[in-house]
């Protein structure tokens, strides 16, 4: 009987110890339903036997169905944000584009203004340089007129006797007073002493067909 004892001993520890490990799963479900429930789980209560499929049903219910609908939440809001800030920096650069343009539009309003500005003063510019040229021609053409008239009253003042004198003296001989006259030119330019001796007027050399003597006494 004490070889018997001593055999059985070893089967009913291992017994009593797998006795133990099914107490205490059957204990750990039961803490976990209890905790289940003061979370507000209003699912079905599986069997006790059944605390892999619970637990499997449980994750997949947390980890599977949570995770997909708040991460479509934050797609939406960084699909919003990311929109609102594209239509804000679209309407940053259209106000920098208009600002842009109407700088443009004002400097080239600017420029054609100052452009007309200079154009007038070139126009005015030239007509008063065209009026001074002529006013300077003028006056050239009058003191070139002046001074010619003045060397002419020179010359008459300084040569007048002796041209009076020539045209009183005979055109042949230059040394008597002219007293024939000669026809048909009426030139009255040669003395009596030459008179008979010309054929031509020495002054128009026209051809001499008479004479009359003037008696100049």
């Amino acid at each position: 009987m004490a070889v018997e004892a001593h055999h059985l001993l070893p089967l009913f520890a291992s017994q009593l110890l797998g006795n133990q490990e099914i107490v205490s799963g059957i204990d750990q479900d039961q803490s976990n339903i209890h905790d289940m429930q003061l979370l507000g789980y209003a699912g079905p209560l599986l069997p006790l036997g059944d605390s892999s499929a619970l637990l499997a049903s449980e994750n997949g219910g947390l980890y599977g169905k949570r995770p997909r609908e708040s991460f479509s939440f934050i797609g939406e809001d960084f699909s919003s944000n990311v929109q609102q800030q594209l239509l804000h920096l679209d309407r940053l650069i259209l106000n920098h584009v208009a600002k842009v343009t109407l700088a443009l539009e004002e400097r080239v309003k600017s420029l054609c203004v100052e452009n007309q500005m200079w154009r007038e003063l070139a126009r005015s510019s030239e007509a008063v340089a065209l009026a001074l040229r002529a006013d300077l021609e003028r006056t050239l053409a009058a003191t070139v007129k002046a001074q010619a008239a003045a060397a002419e009253d020179a010359e008459s003042c300084c040569c007048g006797d002796s041209e009076e004198e020539a045209r009183r003296a005979c055109r042949c001989c230059g040394e008597r007073e002219p007293e024939v006259l000669l026809l048909p030119c009426r030139h009255l330019c040669v003395c009596a002493a030459c008179g008979p001796a010309v054929a031509t007027c020495p002054v128009c050399d026209c051809r001499k067909n008479g004479s009359v003597l003037v008696n100049m006494s």
